[in-house]
């Protein structure tokens, strides 16, 4: 399974650079270390956040989360979760560590530039009391 990449690292030129390259599927897939390791908090974090993402209903479990069983060099069966990009964008506007930050603000960046290079196509949000609806 190409999983597709995100990497938050420093640069030499800029400070800290944001690379993200999307799976065959057109997104990223990463497990809750590799979350917690990108931006750089525990791992019961990255759980606790994606219980509160879930339970509020902001993203449907079945379409951001995926399984991938592996058998072991010992025959046993390993299965690994993953959680895609859609899911990994929602964690950082919830988590305030520096790396989220810098994700957060390279967000802004390609909609702003999308926005301006396509200054023709809408961008239309449904807003609700309880958050947003797209």
């Amino acid at each position: 399974m190409n999983r597709g990449t995100l990497k938050i690292e420093p640069s030499h030129t800029s400070g800290v650079q944001v690379s993200l390259i999307l799976s065959d599927d057109g997104t990223v897939w990463m497990s809750v270390e590799e979350i917690a390791h990108t931006f750089n908090i525990l791992a019961a974090s990255v759980v606790r956040q994606i219980k509160k993402i879930l339970v509020a209903g902001e993203l449907c479990e079945k379409e951001v989360r995926r399984e991938q069983t592996t058998t072991l060099p010992d025959g046993r069966l390993c299965i690994a979760e993953y959680y895609n990009l859609d899911m990994i964008i929602a964690l950082c506007f919830s988590i305030k560590s520096y790396p989220c930050v810098v994700f957060r603000r390279w967000i802004r960046q390609r909609l702003v530039q999308t926005l301006k290079s396509k200054s023709t196509t809408p961008l239309i949000l449904q807003i609700r009391a309880d958050g947003i609806i797209n």
